[in-house]
């Protein structure tokens, strides 16, 4: 029963850090399955190749697990990949979705690159390498996230997940051993039948948050839960490639959609588009809000406060908003 409870904390923490996701330290989230994920306080030795990369620790998971706690699970031919900053890019061709949906014929699918340590065992992984051949197949086990952040879904492959390649499922591994469920049947209609049969607990696990399509002021306004002016403490994580995570003191509260909570705090966390403010500055913040954070509520979200015309504006959105609602 407690691990039920913690899975939705724990991918509330990918999504600070990631990278998405599919985010268990307080101030980073990565693009992890959601089995605990946090940062490494200590250098590991066998990671010593990726010691300019990030390093985190994960909860051991069954296959069923790994399973239930997807949103998004495919047979993928792969194509080819890139390396971007912190993740690798993996293009696959969609043959057959297993669960959840895909609407694109072609996908492109991220994982952290870096080093994973399993608890309570010796087990270490490299993330993000070329493990994949072109033109063959595999199950692919994602989480599909919806942010603001994003243009269209984005894909990521769970750290630690299955690796099942369709044409030598009898290689299938978990952590780099064979996969006890597949002791007896290895064939693929079995594989999918454990894939259906597994519980599904992705409701409330923080793959998609609420946002505003809208890029005008009073519309992003009425929309928002909250609109703050704050200052910048510091940043708490900027390892994601579209969002940076930051340490805010709130100045002012001009709307708020739980009365007096926020007026006054210097521990607020807003997720916000990537490098979009500046420590030591002052902003007008229109967010909506997680579980213990707050994120940009749309892409047009943050105003500096030197912007005199745009903070009236905001101000003015604010009172209309008030009036109507009263």
């Amino acid at each position: 029963m407690l691990r039920k409870v913690l899975r939705p904390i724990i991918l509330v923490c990918i999504l600070l850090l990631s990278v998405g996701c599919s985010v268990t330290n307080s101030e980073e989230l990565t693009n992890s399955n959601s089995s605990a994920v946090r940062e490494r306080d200590e250098t590991e030795s066998s990671a010593a190749t990726h010691e300019e990369s990030i390093q985190v620790m994960l909860d051991i998971r069954s296959f069923s697990e790994f399973m239930g706690e997807s949103n998004c699970v495919a047979i993928g031919e792969y194509v080819s990949c890139r390396e971007l900053d912190k993740n690798m890019e993996y293009e696959f061709k969609v043959k057959q979705v297993l669960k959840g949906d895909i609407l694109e014929k072609v996908i492109h699918v991220l994982q952290m690159k870096g080093y994973a340590s399993v608890a309570t065992s010796t087990i270490g992984l490299n993330t993000g390498e070329k493990i994949y051949e072109e033109g063959e197949e595999y199950i692919l086990v994602m989480g599909k996230e919806d942010y603001v952040f994003h243009d269209t879904p984005e894909y990521r492959l769970f750290i630690g997940a299955p690796y099942l390649p369709v044409k030598n499922l009898e290689k299938s591994t978990l952590y780099g051993e064979p996969i006890p469920d597949f002791a007896e049947d290895c064939s693929l209609e079995h594989i999918i039948k454990l894939i259906e049969q597994a519980e599904d607990i992705t409701e409330g696990m923080g793959y998609s948050f609420r946002y505003s399509v809208a890029m005008d002021i009073p519309t992003v306004v009425k929309e928002a839960d909250v609109v703050v002016r704050v200052k910048i403490l510091r940043v708490l994580s900027d390892v994601a490639d579209d969002r940076t995570t930051y340490l805010c003191s709130v100045q002012k509260t001009l709307k708020d959609d739980s009365v007096g909570e926020l007026e006054g705090r210097e521990d607020i966390y807003a997720i916000l588009l990537k490098s979009s403010a500046k420590v030591g500055e002052e902003y007008m913040l229109l967010l909506n809000r997680g579980t213990t954070f707050f994120l940009a509520s749309s892409k047009n979200s943050v105003f500096i406060a030197t912007d005199e015309k745009a903070v009236k504006e905001i101000e003015e959105a604010v009172q209309k908003f008030q009036e109507l609602n009263k």
